[in-house]
């Protein structure tokens, strides 16, 4: 029997095991030397892309121990199984894929988006802090809409965010997308809610008088 056969859904029994969570099946084919690790499903998602996004952590493990597995290809859509640990909010695996993969958290997609805009956008507050502590993610990027993170955690209506991006110096919470084509109200006053508004407001505040004082 061949054990890199795809069934009629484009997978392999390998590809089969990572994506129903089996660790001791997925072990004991990775170690076959007549298997394949780095095949493509029919979504053109590899073993680590399916893992990631099942959120098994255990079989991400195994698959990072086998030198065949390449943790920086991406999909049919131009994602990583990065890019996919953070979507899904996979907290430890997004921890686990910095910590033993040589991923680029500070990759800029098509869009214009870094992973930071997609996490402000989500509101995953774990993520979000942890992308900030293990990486030099430029706070400041603008995506093809013009938007920095600043303002794609205040679309996303998430205060903690707003507050964690505000109290980082390098931040110009000044650019003039935060205004509306118009000139009228700001993001910050036509879209939060009072508490970020809040914050906005005294995080303004404080930089003025500091400019002042210089």
């Amino acid at each position: 029997m061949d054990p890199n056969k795809l069934n009629k859904f484009g997978n392999t029994p390998l590809h089969c095991a990572v994506m129903r969570g089996f660790p001791d099946i997925v072990q004991f084919l990775l170690q076959r030397k007549d298997v394949f690790p780095n095949t493509i499903n029919k979504d053109g998602a590899t073993l680590l892309h399916s893992a990631a996004h099942r959120g098994n952590i255990k079989v991400v493990k195994l698959l990072l121990e086998n030198t065949k597995v390449d943790p920086g290809e991406q999909n049919q859509d131009g994602n990583t199984p990065f890019d996919i640990a953070v979507e899904e909010q996979r907290f430890k695996i997004v921890n686990l894929l910095l910590e033993k993969t040589c991923i680029d958290p500070t990759r800029v997609y098509k869009d214009g988006n870094n992973v930071l805009h997609k996490t402000a956008r989500s509101g995953e507050l774990k993520i979000f802090q942890l992308l900030l502590e293990m990486s030099n993610i430029d706070l400041n990027q603008k995506n093809t809409n013009g938007d920095t993170i600043l303002q794609s955690a205040i679309f996303g209506k998430n205060p903690k965010l707003v507050e964690l991006i505000l109290i980082r110096t390098r931040v110009d919470p000044s650019e003039k997308n935060m205004e509306r084509p118009d000139g009228s109200k700001t993001i910050a006053e036509s879209t939060m809610g009072a508490s970020i508004r809040e914050l906005y407001s005294k995080w303004i505040t404080v930089k003025f008088e500091i400019n002042e004082t210089n």
